[in-house]
């Protein structure tokens, strides 16, 4: 549920996360801009890189401890 937090902008508004986690193609776009990626139409899909920077930058973002 932390890294639904981190990849939403109403993260302060969400005190326990979601009733339901997203689905899996609702999350990797908001998870892949985290890495870079804009999601426009001509891009290809995310590759692993992308993916690699966008959960580094999910790391930094979280609370340690």
């Amino acid at each position: 549920m932390s890294v639904w937090k981190v990849t939403t902008k109403e993260a302060p508004l969400l005190q326990n996360g979601p009733d339901t986690p997203p689905p899996l193609s609702e999350f990797m776009p908001l998870l892949t801009r985290l890495g870079g990626y804009n999601n426009r139409p001509s891009e290809p899909a995310p590759g692993p890189q992308t993916v690699w920077a966008a959960s580094e930058e999910c790391a930094i973002s979280l609370p340690h401890g």
